[in-house]
């Protein structure tokens, strides 16, 4: 009855929410209704009907005088739930689906995502003041939807399919599926939520909570570093320093270890992606081996002749902290890496030997191999239990697609801490293992052996994946899965002979329907390698057996006062030697649209009984309501369990402000984000209040120098709890060169003391890196460089250096590939014949463009490679207005008269200067000469008789320069243009 109960007062919650606003949660009235009229130069406005996510609105329309439909975006980006605002002639949606803030100055059609250029509007008219009139193509790229026609040949706006909140997610883990448990991964609103423990378990980390504190760390196993969070402010350290604060941890299920992708990322190591459209979530490792792919000339002829070229040296030195020297090499048909890792940094002399050793070589002729420690990347050795060896890989693709890989090494058996800021690995035993994976990484098979502690095993692995692609809208079989490892054992267990297994598939009923089953088998060799016991029971059972089934649906239109409904069931059967084990769930959540929150509810029960005749069971509830305010975000969230006669019931209440934020000129920012919380557990309530400051200098110290810094404080309203928490940072950095940097910090740690680091960062180049193999029969290769054309010749000299980060793509084609951070780039195995190179210039760093008159073509010969530079030129920028200065106070002010159609004249002063550039100045005096190179300039004005110059320069390192040109009032004669009372004369 005491569950009941809870769900009661929480469904009686949420009614109440429709016509009141919760205790502790700002009223929310109806906006008032405002109609924003349209654009003064347009033609008359008509009402038209349009559908946005299938829902017909009514919306406004206009023509402009040039034949360009606009639409008042307001009801559309409303109907999407997102938040508009006006500020001057800045027009800014932030969405609902993904929380980015996309905004559109009016002024000149500049549109920025999440303070980060995009690039302009295509024949932007400008305006003086933001409204929400837009044509179809800015509406699309605010709101993230696709323009098109609905059946009814009325306009739509459908919201891309990665903006779609995903159900029934799928989690994918260095390419193998894994089985999650009780806690299933989900979506709220824009934040996908997963599984810590089943994310770990399947990396190998370890994983430990701090029940006094509640902080919980992960160890990886790739370099044993600690990350720890503390899931009540989201304060995250490394190694127990405070290095910054996750994001969305008001979303965070701490007693479920359920929490937003990006702790996930931070603590982990992993990089985490939901495949648009689809329901699988991929989590793979950060790849330490990333970089540019760059070839050399001719090329079996020329590397076979080529000696030992030593290419770059990089370097992480630090006073806390590992210590990393890489470097890179090629001689012959060979090139290599070589990396050294120290235990830590110089503060600690103890630390300050090798803890990792490794060399990796490329042959040009496909294969790859590393020697030392190493990590298995294909899972040659996951069948034996490990992954990281300290001995030697193997591994090449053939032409049939096909990945074959071997490793085999003495593997990670533990840590030697040698302080308390450092360890060093330790190893022992044998491991040994080969891997072939076909070339659509569906299918793959293995076998692998180890041998540690008196205990040795020999298991051969397989694994198959099929997905339908099926559309939305179809029935049938989604997704199958199917893998088994099969191992014979001897020293450690009875059994000679086991087998693990599992498998597991979705199938779509309908389009709002999907059942998911699943099933798995581990047998006692390989229980005891997991020490995976069961519910009820402690020691490592005989063997396990699993089976669960699911159903998900999901409405298609409201559901009484709900919106947006979802339902899913899940059985569960669990046998572990003597013990069984029955779950069953219920979830369900949904909408209150316009003023309620989202809401989801659980309910789980589960019974177990083991061979001694002990039974028990358990019951639990959990219910989620949050909602969306203009300031920011509230949750609460009410969990009840039972557990035989012992109950447990326990409320959570958390609201998040949006960050406050305040620019404070040439990219510095600072910004306030507070928090607060009341817990309540059986009969003991507390409270919790807090905040996070951050700040950012940006290019105010110049743009060498940039300071950082983070200060969380926390404090509880508890009595017996006065001490506040608190987490701080300050950090700099100075770029010495483009290859030097230092950086430091200091800050208050996890410990409560204060710590401090310094460090140097940087890369030494000798000669220009090779990273190719040799290309098949009939085709050849094709590299470059992209640089910056300094005098606009075309080509490249001594000192033109370089720009990174281009893509360079082939007209035609699906093939693209980005410039290294010296600017080169090579495009492999292309066919003979002609092509015509593009760049997308979207990925060109602000200030820079190509040439209008560029033309770049190369043809590719077999078995030899085509050089080809790409010229990029400064794209100077010279702005201002021209004005009457009627205060003479040399700036515009509200009183001055801004000078439409004054003639300007641009003319180089520097050596073989461009022909000069003229134009009329626009509405409000406005003027802009684009592309411009790098050099002096003057600039002359002519209206009403009188003329002005002004003198400017542009340079490589300021590429836009904002100059007003003001004219001084005196008597103007009855013939001049504009009457006879003001003529313009020069200012002095």
């Amino acid at each position: 009855m005491h569950v009941f109960r809870t769900l009661l007062l929480a469904l009686l919650w949420a009614l109440v929410t429709v016509n009141s606003a919760p205790v502790g949660f700002a009223q929310v009235s109806p906006a008032p209704l405002t109609v924003a009229p349209a654009p003064a130069q347009d033609g008359s406005v008509m009402f038209i009907l349009a559908t946005v996510e299938g829902e017909r609105i009514e919306l406004r329309q206009t023509r402009t005088a040039d034949g360009r439909d606009l639409y008042d975006a307001r009801p559309i980006i409303e109907a999407l739930r997102g938040m508009l605002s006006l500020d001057e002639t800045v027009l800014t949606v932030e969405r609902f689906q993904d929380g980015a803030r996309l905004s559109i100055d009016m002024a000149d059609g500049k549109v920025e995502a999440n303070g980060q250029t995009l690039g302009m509007l295509p024949e932007w008219e400008p305006r003086t003041r933001a409204d929400t009139w837009l044509d179809s193509n800015a509406i699309a790229i605010l709101t993230g939807t696709q323009v098109g026609e609905a059946d009814d040949g009325t306009l739509s706006f459908t919201l891309d399919d990665r903006l779609r909140p995903q159900f029934d997610l799928e989690l994918w883990v260095e390419g193998q599926r894994i089985t999650v448990g009780d806690v299933e991964p989900r979506t709220i609103g824009p934040v996908l939520l997963l599984p810590l423990r089943d994310v770990v378990e399947a990396l190998g980390h370890a994983l430990e909570i701090d029940e006094a504190t509640g902080y919980i760390s992960v160890i990886r196993i790739q370099d044993t570093s600690r990350l720890t969070i503390d899931p009540s402010t989201g304060a995250v350290a490394l190694n127990d320093q405070f290095i910054g604060v996750s994001p969305s941890m008001s979303y965070a299920e701490p007693d479920n270890l359920l929490f937003p992708s990006p702790a996930i990322e931070t603590l982990t190591g992993t990089h985490i992606k939901l495949r648009p459209g689809t329901n699988r979530v991929d989590i793979t490792l950060d790849d330490r081996l990333g970089g540019g792919v760059l070839p050399d000339a001719y090329v079996l002829d020329q590397a076979e002749a080529t000696p030992f070229t030593f290419e770059r040296l990089d370097y992480q030195l630090s006073t806390q902290g590992q210590q990393t020297i890489v470097g890179h090499a090629h001689a012959g048909t060979f090139n290599g890496t070589g990396r050294v890792r120290t235990a830590g940094g110089f503060s600690d002399p103890a630390a300050l030997q090798p803890s990792a050793i490794t060399i990796d070589v490329e042959s040009l002729r496909g294969w790859r191999a590393s020697l030392g420690d190493i990590n298995s990347q294909f899972r040659e050795l996951s069948g034996a239990g490990t992954s990281r060896v300290r001995g030697a890989n193997w591994r090449r693709q053939t032409e049939d697609g096909d990945i074959v890989a071997v490793a085999a090494g003495v593997p990670l058996s533990g840590s030697r801490r040698l302080s308390d800021s450092a360890s060093l690995p330790t190893f022992s035993g044998m491991a040994a293992g080969a891997r072939l994976i076909r070339p659509d990484r569906n299918e793959e098979i293995g076998i692998s052996a180890a041998s540690e502690a008196g205990e040795s095993r020999l298991v051969a692995s397989a694994q198959k994946f099929v997905e339908t692609n099926r559309p939305r809208d179809k029935a049938g079989l989604k997704t199958a899965q199917a893998s088994v490892d099969v191992g014979v054992f001897q020293g450690g267990t009875a059994n000679a002979f086991d087998v693990d297994a599992q498998a597991s598939g979705s199938y779509r009923l309908s389009n709002t329907t999907q059942v998911r089953a699943q099933t798995a088998y581990r047998g006692a060799s390989f229980l005891a390698r997991s020490g995976g016991g069961a519910l009820g029971q402690e020691t490592t059972p005989s063997s396990r057996t699993n089976a669960r089934v699911s159903l998900d649906w999901r409405a298609t239109r409201d559901w009484t006062i709900l919106k947006d409904v979802g339902a899913g069931a899940r059985i569960g059967v669990d046998q572990s030697g003597s013990t069984n084990a029955q779950t069953i769930s219920v979830s369900v959540g949904g909408r209150i649209p316009g003023i309620g929150p989202n809401i989801s509810a659980d309910l789980s029960q589960a019974r177990f009984r083991n061979g001694e005749g002990e039974s028990g069971s358990t019951t639990n509830v959990n219910i989620r309501m949050f909602k969306r305010f203009g300031w920011g975000d509230g949750q609460v969230q009410i969990q009840s369990g039972e557990a035989g006669e012992s109950r447990d019931t326990r409320m959570v209440a958390t609201l998040t402000g949006h960050p406050v934020t305040r620019f404070l000129g040439k990219d510095a920012v600072v910004s306030l984000a507070p928090t607060a919380s009341v817990v309540s557990s059986t009969g003991v309530t507390g409270g919790r209040l807090g905040a996070t400051l951050t700040g950012d200098s940006g290019a105010a110290f110049g743009d060498r120098f940039r300071m950082g810094g983070q200060f969380s404080a926390a404090q509880s309203l508890n009595p017996d709890q006065s001490a506040p928490e608190i987490f701080a940072n300050l950090s700099g950095s100075y770029y010495v060169n483009r290859y030097i940097q230092l950086t430091g910090s200091v800050g208050q740690n996890f410990s409560g003391g204060t710590s401090m680091l310094f460090a140097l960062r940087g890369s030494a180049p000798f000669n220009p890196p090779r990273k190719h193999t040799l290309p098949q029969d009939g085709r050849g290769v094709l590299k470059g460089r992209a640089f910056l054309d300094r005098n606009r010749d075309g080509v490249r000299q001594a000192d033109e250096p370089g720009i990174p980060g281009i893509v360079i793509g082939l007209d035609n084609t699906r093939l693209r590939l980005g410039a290294d951070r010296d600017g080169f780039f090579t495009i492999q195995n292309l066919k003979s014949g002609l092509y015509s190179l593009g760049i997308d210039r979207r990925t060109l760093p602000l200030g820079f463009t190509v040439a209008d008159n560029t033309v770049l073509r190369a043809t590719v010969a077999a078995g030899q490679i085509t050089n080809i530079d790409v010229p990029v030129i400064a794209s100077g920028q010279i702005r201002g207005a021209v004005f009457v200065d009627v205060d003479r106070s040399g700036d515009t002010t509200p009183g001055d008269e801004r000078l439409e159609g004054a003639y300007l004249t641009l003319t180089s002063l520097g050596a073989g200067g461009t022909k000069p550039q003229h134009q009329y100045a626009a509405s409000f005096g406005q003027f802009a000469f684009e592309n411009v190179a790098p050099g002096p300039y003057r600039i002359q004005v002519a209206f009403g008789g009188r003329t002005a110059e002004q003198t400017v320069e542009i340079s490589e390192e300021e590429l836009l320069v904002v100059q007003d040109i003001a004219f001084g009032a005196e008597p103007m004669p009855d013939d001049a243009p504009g009457g006879p009372e003001t003529v313009m004369a020069v200012a002095p």
